[in-house]
C-alpha cells in the first residue's frame, strides 16, 4: 500500500496494511506512440476491459476490468501495442493531533535549520509558484488566507481542493511550507511570499491512485510550479508515476522517505527510490540529530534529513497541531527551495537539488545512511543557490518511437545470459538497422528462491530507462511482476504464493526496449 508518510505527536506510527496493487480492477495503460484511438479501442475489446478517462496528456489510459485485474493486466502486456500495463496504486493517510498551549514564536524546527538567517536573504517571491499535492487544503484558514491560489480538486474533479480528512494531512504540510508570516497569529511558514497551488489527491478517507496523482503532476507542471511537495510513499512501483515526474522536468519535486524504519536502497519507497535529477528524497531527523525508529533511510536513495518530530503546524478548524513524520520534513525542504528560487529566479531544478544537498550539515547518527549524511541548512543552501545553463535534455521516459519492430531473437551467450541483437526494421519494404539501438546486454547475477522469496539481481545497460518484467513458472504456474531499473541495475525480492515457494522454476527477464536500447528477453533457473 502506497501511504501518506505521517505519524502523530503521540509516536502512533503503524498504519493499516493492504494491497500494494491499486483499485481493485483498475489498470493504467501506456499506448505505443502510433497506437491511434480506433486501435485503443481494439486492444480494450480484446483485452476484455473498458475506458475510464486518460490519464494527463500521454498516451496513457486508466480501464477497468469486469473480471480479475491479474488476467486482464497479461492480456495487455502481450499486446504488441501495449508498452506496458500496472495497477493503479492506491495511497493512504493517517491521523493528527491537536496541540494546546501557546505557539512558540518561532518553530524549534526553524531553528535547527536556520531558517530565520535565511529570512534575512529570501522570504520568497510571489512571482514562483509552489505546489502541494496531498489531501488538500483547508481554504478558510486564517493561518493560510491570502497564500492559495487556486488549486485543483483531482478526486473529486472540481476547483475546491478542501481538506476533508480527520489527520489534516495537507493542511498541516502547506502550513510548514508557507503559513502567513508577521501577522502576530499562529505560526509563520518557511516561505511567506510564493503562491501556494493545493492539489487535492486524497480523498476523504485519505486514499488515492496514481492515476489522479500523474494528473496533478502535469497541472502543476503546466501551472509553472517550480517547486512540488508530495509528502507520499508506497512499495509499489509505478511506470506511469516515474514518466510523469521525468516529464515535468522545469519543476523540482520534494518527496518524503516514508514512516517504515526501512532501509530505501533494499526494500524500494516510490517515488522516493526513483533516480531523477529533478526529484529529492527526504527523510526525518530528530531534534538531537538522531534517526527517529519511523524513518526510512537509504544512502542512495534518500538524499538528506530535515526536522520530523513534533512540528507544528495548521489543521482543520482553524487551529495548529504537532505531527511527527517524513511528511513533515519533506515541507521543510520544500520551503527551503522556494526561497532559492526566489533569491535566484533562472535556477533549475538541478542547480536546487545541488544546492541543497551540498551544504548539509553532517550528523553523525546519519552517516551512511542517506546520500549526503547530513542535515538541511536553509540559509547556507539559499547563499549557495547559482543557475547553470540548461543542458541537451536527456530521455528518462520509458517512451519508443512509433511502429517499433518485434524482438529479435536474443543470443545466448553463455550461462545464465541472454543478449539482445539491436534491432532492425523487419517490416515488409523497409531495410537497414536502427544504428541508434544499442545492446541491452540485459544478465542476470543471481537468481534464487530463499525464504519464500524470489530474489533476483540483473543488470542492464546504464540507458535503459523504466521497467523490465520478470516472471516466474514453477509447478505449471506462474506470477508476473514488474521491477524498476535504478541505474542500470534491477534488485528486487518478490513474496511468491505458498505453491511456488520452490526452486527449479525458470525466471524470466524481458525488457520492451526503448528508442535507445534494444529489446532483451532471458531466462534462468532459479537455484537456492
Amino acid at each position: 500500500m502506497l501511504r501518506c508518510v505521517l505519524t502523530t505527536v503521540l509516536g502512533l506510527f503503524l498504519l493499516i496494511p493492504g494491497s500494494a496493487f491499486g483499485s481493485g480492477s483498475e489498470l493504467l495503460v501506456r499506448y505505443r506512440d502510433s497506437v491511434d484511438a480506433g486501435e485503443r479501442g481494439d486492444v480494450r475489446r480484446d483485452a476484455g476491459v473498458v475506458r475510464e478517462r486518460s490519464v494527463g496528456s500521454s498516451q496513457v489510459e486508466l480501464v477497468r476490468s469486469s473480471s480479475a485485474a491479474v488476467g486482464a493486466e497479461r492480456a495487455l502486456e502481450r499486446d504488441p501495442r501495449v508498452l506496458y500495463a500496472e495497477p493503479n496504486v492506491v495511497r493512504s493517510a493517517t491521523e493528527s493531533q491537536a496541540l494546546g498551549g501557546t505557539l512558540p514564536t518561532v518553530q524549534a524546527s526553524f531553528q535547527q535549520v536556520n531558517v530565520p538567517a535565511a529570512w534575512e536573504l529570501s522570504v520568497g517571491s510571489s512571482e514562483n509558484t509552489v505546489a502541494v499535492l496531498d489531501s488538500g487544503v483547508e481554504l478558510s484558514h486564517p493561518d493560510l488566507a491570502g497564500r492559495l491560489d487556486g488549486g485543483w480538486d483531482f478526486v473529486d474533479d472540481d476547483p475546491v481542493p478542501q481538506d476533508e480528512t480527520p489527520t489534516s494531512h495537507g493542511t498541516h504540510v502547506t502550513g510548514v511550507i508557507g503559513a502567513v508570516g508577521l501577522d502576530h497569529r499562529g505560526i509563520a511558514g518557511i516561505d511567506w511570499t510564493s503562491r501556494i497551488l493545493p492539489l487535492r489527491v486524497l480523498g476523504r478517507d485519505g486514499e488515492g491512485n496514481v492515476a489522479d496523482e500523474v494528473k496533478a503532476i502535469e497541472y502543476a507542471a503546466a501551472s509553472g510550479a517550480r517547486i512540488a511537495n508530495l509528502s507520499l510513499s508506497g512499495v509499489a512501483f509505478s511506470v506511469t508515476e516515474r514518466d510523469a515526474l521525468a516529464a515535468a522536468e522545469d519543476t523540482l519535486f520534494v518527496v518524503a522517505a516514508g514512516n517504515d524504519g526501512l532501509d530505501v536502497d533494499v526494500t524500494g519507497r516510490y517515488p522516493c527510490a526513483l533516480e531523477l535529477p529533478n526529484v529529492v528524497c527526504v527523510t526525518a531527523a530528530g531534534g538531537d540529530g538522531s534517526v527517529p525508529s519511523f524513518a526510512d533511510t537509504g544512502a542512495r536513495s534518500v538524499d538528506l534529513a530535515a526536522p520530523g518530530i513534533s512540528i507544528i503546524s495548521t489543521i482543520r478548524g482553524g487551529i495548529w497541531a504537532s505531527q511527527s513524520g517524513t511528511s513533515m520534513a519533506a515541507p521543510h525542504v520544500t520551503g527551503a527551495a522556494a526561497l532559492m528560487a526566489a533569491r535566484e529566479p533562472l535556477a533549475r531544478p538541478e542547480d536546487l537539488a545541488k544546492a541543497l544537498l551540498s551544504t548539509t550539515r553532517p550528523l553523525p547518527a546519519h552517516a551512511g545512511r542517506t546520500l549526503t549524511g547530513g542535515l538541511l541548512d536553509v540559509a547556507a543552501a539559499v547563499t549557495a543557490v547559482q543557475a547553470t545553463a540548461k543542458p541537451p535534455r536527456e530521455d528518462f521516459s520509458t517512451s519508443t518511437p512509433p511502429d517499433p519492430p518485434a524482438p529479435d531473437p536474443p543470443v545466448d551467450a553463455g550461462p545464465g545470459e541472454l543478449v539482445g541483437v539491436p534491432a532492425t526494421d523487419g517490416q515488409p519494404g523497409r531495410t537497414g538497422p536502427h544504428l541508434a539501438r544499442v545492446s541491452a546486454k540485459l544478465r542476470v547475477q543471481r537468481a534464487r528462491v530463499r525464504g519464500g522469496r524470489l530474489e533476483l539481481t540483473a543488470a542492464i545497460d546504464a540507458r535503459a530507462r523504466g521497467s523490465v518484467q520478470i516472471t516466474y513458472r514453477v509447478n505449471k504456474r506462474t506470477v508476473r511482476w514488474r521491477a524498476p531499473i535504478v541505474g542500470g541495475r534491477v534488485k528486487v525480492k518478490f513474496k511468491l504464493p505458498l505453491r511456488q515457494r520452490k526452486a527449479g522454476g525458470t525466471v524470466t527477464v524481458s525488457w520492451a526496449g526503448s528508442a535507445l536500447v534494444a529489446q532483451a528477453k532471458l531466462q534462468r533457473r532459479a537455484g537456492r
